[in-house]
């Protein structure tokens, strides 16, 4: 369950911190603060992100029942707590279509939030893939409110990684060689 950090339950452990840094890193990305005397600076740095963790330390091997009980989380603060939330960053991705996690997610599009979601690594090849022709979820469901994106590098090309789709992909953000936040210090992932 949720405690009042967010922590979305994954096993005994209650601590919430991100001991995989992936979403550090995204948050970073997204909402550093601009003005100071090193790091880095956000794409919009003047937000606030509300932390959720819904995987386990090794950042991977989550529960879908874990993603949809975040979102509801979210949709239940916006809703009956009246927080300014616009949207969701969900890097994360690559599980079979799911019919009760495409609902949670148009629940939030309901609720006027914006479920950003990435569209996805390549196969074991480490090659993207095309989404137009192999979905990748969530980020393929064909609910009004996802925002699917890319992954570009440093130098604002799309990373060699990264899935693509003419019609399912629709723009592409920093993902790779990027410096950002990571817990306790800066990083390049």
């Amino acid at each position: 369950g949720i405690d009042p950090a967010g922590y979305i339950g994954t096993d005994s452990d209650t601590d919430t911190r991100d001991q995989h840094g992936h979403g550090t890193h995204c948050a970073g990305t997204i909402g550093d603060e601009g003005n100071h005397s090193g790091g880095v600076v956000g794409v919009n740095w003047n937000v606030k992100i509300m932390g959720l963790k819904m995987f386990p330390d090794m950042g991977s091997g989550g529960l879908t029942s874990w993603s949809v009980e975040c979102i509801e989380y979210v949709i239940d603060q916006k809703v009956n707590y009246n927080q300014n939330i616009v949207a969701i960053n969900a890097s994360w991705g690559g599980a079979p279509f799911n019919a009760t996690l495409k609902d949670a997610i148009e629940a939030a599009g309901a609720a006027g939030i914006v479920f950003c979601a990435a569209a996805g690594n390549g196969g074991s090849d480490g090659v993207g893939d095309d989404n137009d022709t192999t979905p990748h979820y969530p980020s393929s469901y064909d609910s009004s409110n996802i925002l699917s994106v890319a992954s570009t590098d440093h130098n604002d090309l799309i990373s060699g990684f990264s899935n693509y789709g003419v019609t399912s992909v629709d723009l592409a953000a920093p993902g790779s060689n990027i410096l950002s936040t990571y817990p306790g210090h800066y990083a390049y992932t």
